[in-house]
């Protein structure tokens, strides 16, 4: 499928839609939880993006951060 820009390029339509997950690892744990980012890479999920995640008060104006957080996402698979 394709829509018009302008009055003349035609742009290419995806009818691809995207499911997403998250993992939340905490970052002292990294090198054990590698498992199950591989696995989740074997299952066709990719990592978009990380956030640091504040735990706990503020010390002189700053959290600690204790965990990433992973963003993945996949094409969502056809209903059958």
């Amino acid at each position: 499928m394709q829509t018009m820009v302008g009055s003349q390029v035609p742009v290419p339509v995806s009818d691809e839609t995207w499911e997403y997950t998250y993992y939340e690892v905490e970052i002292g744990n990294m090198k054990r939880e590698i498992h199950t980012i591989n696995q989740a890479g074997s299952e066709g999920w990719e990592l978009v993006s990380t956030t640091a995640l504040a735990l706990g008060g503020h010390f002189k104006d700053a959290a600690l951060t204790t965990t990433l957080l992973l963003l993945f996402k996949r094409r969502r698979q056809p209903s059958r």
